[in-house]
């Protein structure tokens, strides 16, 4: 695989649009009444609809009614999901804070350590603000080792590798998936990202062209998926393996399948920024670039995603078609579908004559 930014950018979405809230139904449900379970429901059914501030205020009160200390933890972290998911910087930072009190008075460390990291951190990340991304995952991994909290501390391993991604330092990502999945297993613990660990794992793998430890990684992945999302998670990892392979027929029918799957369970659609970017990249290692240019034009369609695109959609700035000029010599010009297409088939030629050498 190539090293350039662009092929970073990939990886890093693919992680930052998979960061997800959810925790073991059994565990959730144990002991707590069966109307704040349906709420609890709805509430994760609506998290991007204008109504859940109205449902979530019904559950938090009901919680409180009922003085189940847990389910009010989990209403406040909810609460943050949902100004999370509306990128909402300031109502992030405030519910982070809150998050993380609730959950400390209550000794959730769970969600205390999720906000922390899964949120605050990874919103840092989408800012650009990698030096406080990286203090605040250290300091979190002091806190996470004072309280002997090991899911604490697998988060925060699981956040540095994300950190590191964005840096374009694979070695030191894989490291930090490395250490979190061993925790994972040597502890026994629960996790429902484990399988999106090994996608993350497999995918710094292919970055440092080890594709054989990727496949191990996605193998055992495979073993453990059980809902759409995981299985979401580990199959676009295998799109990038087979082509990193050169395995294009095995790529496309893992494409197909996606594809359908998206189409099947809608709970997915808050991922389909992950699926664009997957489409990207196997359209543009196989020649196809009409059909890359396509996918980006459906982005930029969509207004809940036109912001991928960064402020110059057609341009330099776009984060996407920026990895497709080489070296600033083309610049992209409005509505030439002609040219962007012409640039998009050099920089595939191109990048298929690297990787012959």
């Amino acid at each position: 695989m190539s090293s350039k930014p662009y092929r970073h950018f990939i990886a890093l979405l693919l992680v930052l649009f998979c960061s997800r809230f959810e925790a073991q139904a059994e565990d959730l449900f144990a002991k707590t009444d069966s109307t704040l379970q349906q709420y609890l429901i709805r509430c994760k059914a609506q998290i991007k609809d204008p109504d859940f501030l109205q449902t979530n205020d019904t559950f938090t009160r009901m919680a409180q009614e009922k003085n189940d200390k847990r389910m009010q933890v989990i209403a406040v972290a909810l609460k943050l999901d949902y100004y999370y998911y509306q990128n909402n910087p300031d109502s992030i930072l405030v519910m982070v804070d809150r998050v993380k009190k609730i959950s400390r008075r209550n000794n959730e460390l769970k969600y205390f350590y999720f906000a922390w990291g899964s949120r605050l951190i990874i919103y840092y990340i989408k800012q650009h603000q990698t030096n406080t991304a990286i203090y605040e995952a250290r300091k979190m991994l002091q806190s996470a080792e004072a309280d002997n909290f090991i899911p604490g501390i697998v988060q925060c391993y699981r956040t540095l590798g994300t950190v590191y991604m964005t840096q374009s330092n694979p070695k030191l990502a894989y490291e930090n998936f490395r250490k979190q999945i061993a925790l994972i297993e040597e502890n026994e613990i629960e996790d429902i990202n484990l399988p999106t660990q090994y996608a993350s794992l497999a995918q710094c793998a292919l970055e440092m062209h080890r594709p054989d430890e990727a496949l191990k990684a996605l193998e055992k992945g495979s073993k453990c998926t059980r809902s759409a999302y995981q299985i979401f998670t580990v199959q676009k990892a295998y799109i990038l393996y087979y082509l990193e392979t050169k395995e294009y027929e095995k790529a496309r029918k893992t494409l197909v399948e996606l594809e359908q799957l998206f189409e099947k369970d809608k709970s997915l659609t808050l991922y389909k920024s992950g699926l664009f970017y997957i489409q990207i990249e196997y359209y543009r290692n196989t020649g196809q670039y009409r059909k890359a240019l396509d996918v980006i034009e459906e982005i930029k369609n969509d207004s809940s995603r036109r912001h991928l695109l960064g402020n110059e959609p057609e341009g330099p700035g776009c984060p996407i078609l920026s990895g497709l000029y080489p070296g600033n010599r083309l610049h992209p010009k409005p509505g030439n579908t002609k040219l962007n297409q012409r640039v998009l088939y050099h920089y595939g030629s191109r990048t298929a004559t690297q990787r012959k050498k």
